[in-house]
């Protein structure tokens, strides 16, 4: 099947987490970790995650070393124990070769980017380590960007540098509250539940919406 543009959709943006990467059975889970720190259960969804310095350094507000400071006091880990933590958010992370082939053969006919709630070690840990960065023409981490989804602003930013309007640019992500976000801005929308139907519903969306397609020659 090849693709050509036709009318509204020139670009994509992609989220990162549970959308282009996949979390293995060996991946992050709260509750392996507090079993391993010898945690309360709960207690990271409780204390750290969402919480004011979690969401200050998700958008570059604290440096990223004061945020885990103060996660090894609220949760009195040892600085052993909170690198280990540190490095175990990124275990079991991986690209799928379905979602590398999808990004490829998107490469060429639209403009392609990331936009990521991520801190401000997500570019140094993820580029160059799962080949993501040739795949897309930029990623924007919300740290850098100072603005995270749902913001309004952290869709505009990456729709400023692709040179595109929301309604010219599909946003996909795992996050129903950061599609409605978008949504709410005029922009198409494929919410990732897993890697094969936000494969299907992409290319659905793309087809339906602004393509035509016909034989591969």
């Amino acid at each position: 099947m090849t693709w050509r543009s036709v009318l509204a959709i020139q670009a994509i943006v992609f989220d990162l987490g549970n959308t282009l990467f996949t979390a293995t059975d060996a991946g992050y889970r709260d509750d392996r970790w507090e079993r391993r720190l010898g945690l309360p259960p709960g207690i990271l969804a409780r204390e750290v995650w969402g919480s004011r310095m979690e969401r200050a350094a998700l958008v570059g507000a604290v440096p990223l070393e004061e945020f885990w400071d103060w996660v090894g006091q609220t949760l009195r880990l040892s600085d052993q124990q909170l690198s280990d933590f540190d490095d175990g958010l990124w275990e079991g992370i991986v690209l799928l070769p379905q979602v590398a082939t999808l990004l490829e053969r998107l490469e060429f006919r639209f403009r392609v980017a990331a936009l990521s709630n991520a801190w401000s070690d997500a570019r140094g840990r993820i580029e160059g380590v799962y080949g993501i960065e040739r795949l897309v023409e930029f990623i924007a981490y919300s740290a850098e960007i100072g603005f995270a989804k749902p913001d309004p602003r952290a869709y505009m930013f990456v729709i400023e540098q692709l040179g595109v309007r929301p309604d010219q640019t599909l946003f996909v992500d795992d996050l129903a509250t950061n599609v409605a976000a978008a949504a709410a801005l005029g922009m198409p929308v494929v919410q990732c539940v897993d890697p094969e139907q936000m494969i299907h519903d992409v290319e659905s969306a793309l087809l339906q919406g602004t393509l035509v397609h016909g034989a591969t020659p």
